[in-house]
């Protein structure tokens, strides 16, 4: 059974991925023209990787062990 609003949850959060890494694009790169469609493609390529991330290791539980 797939769960919609997970589903609606993990596509929102690509997106907003998507748009954050390529606002960053196009605001810290000013010593060359960057076009809108390729900040586009480079959050794409981030919110991708992100995603393979989330499916492979979606918690990262780093342990403490006192001697």
């Amino acid at each position: 059974m797939i769960n919609h609003r997970e589903v609606i949850r993990r596509l929102v959060k690509y997106l907003l991925m998507i748009l954050i890494v390529a606002f960053a694009v196009m605001s810290l790169i000013k010593c060359v023209k960057i076009k809108s469609i390729e900040a586009f493609y480079i959050g794409l390529v981030a919110a991708t990787l992100f995603a393979v991330l989330d499916m492979v290791a979606p918690t990262i539980c780093v342990k403490h062990n006192e001697q």
